[in-house]
């Protein structure tokens, strides 16, 4: 069974392979699958950067930027194509490499004209200025409690709204499971402590501080830095 492993350590099975042309230049893979199916895989450049061929998990050869499509053979009655390709020429190189620097700076250097944008699109534009602006600021603050450095970028205030809102719905959860249990014991028809006969467990409220593990807040003193938090922020 021939086998062929991509660059970028993708496997395909292959049912043969040969080389062709004058110089031997050019490499045909025949595999069992759809036309559209082998477009993706060998136009996908990563994976042609570097192909190695097996036969029975013996390696046979290597071939590098063998990006270069020649041809293709399709036989869609029994859903085999072959696929001829080539090693990509310095020109062909050359052109690849500059195109991807031209999309790369196309993305760099792309230049924001407001001279013709509607007022919409202007506004649009400050604010998200803005909030990139707010975000830089805040990914590079902390707030100082109990000794220890806490992030206040959106993604920690999120969090800890999340952890809050958590422990206190559990919190809340389990009083009233008490209190009804208590309710039987008062009645004579358990016997007891409430907390014998619990099924949720009591909530731990925890956070961590820049680079740290999290460790154990009470609620009270998570809500010192909630608010400490928002009040940087806010």
């Amino acid at each position: 069974m021939y086998k062929i492993n991509f660059g970028d350590n993708t496997v395909l099975e292959i049912i043969s392979y040969y080389q062709n042309g004058q110089n031997n230049e050019m490499v045909a893979f025949t595999i069992k699958g759809t036309y559209e199916q082998m477009l993706e895989l060998f136009s996908d450049s990563v994976k042609t950067e570097n192909i190695k061929v097996y036969y029975n998990d013996s390696f046979i050869a290597e071939y590098t930027r063998l990006s270069t499509i020649v041809s293709w053979n399709i036989n869609p009655m029994e859903g085999i194509v072959t696929v001829t390709l080539k090693e990509a020429g310095i020109e062909e190189t050359v052109i690849a490499l500059q195109n991807q620097v031209n999309e790369l700076n196309s993305q760099i250097n792309s230049v924001v004209d407001l001279d013709k944008m509607t007022l919409d699109e202007y506004k649009n534009y400050r604010q998200e200025e803005n909030k990139a602006a707010l975000a830089e600021f805040l990914s590079n603050s902390v707030v100082t409690y109990k000794d220890e450095n806490y992030g206040v970028m959106e993604e920690d205030q999120n969090e800890m709204a999340l952890q809050l809102l958590s422990y206190q719905t559990i919190k809340s959860a389990r009083e009233a499971e008490l209190d009804a249990i208590q309710a039987k014991i008062d009645a004579g028809e358990l016997v007891g402590e409430a907390n014998d006969y619990a099924t949720i467990a009591e909530p731990v409220l925890e956070w961590h501080s820049k680079k740290k593990s999290c460790k154990t807040f009470t609620e009270q003193e998570f809500l010192e830095l909630t608010y400490l938090v928002k009040s940087f922020v806010y």
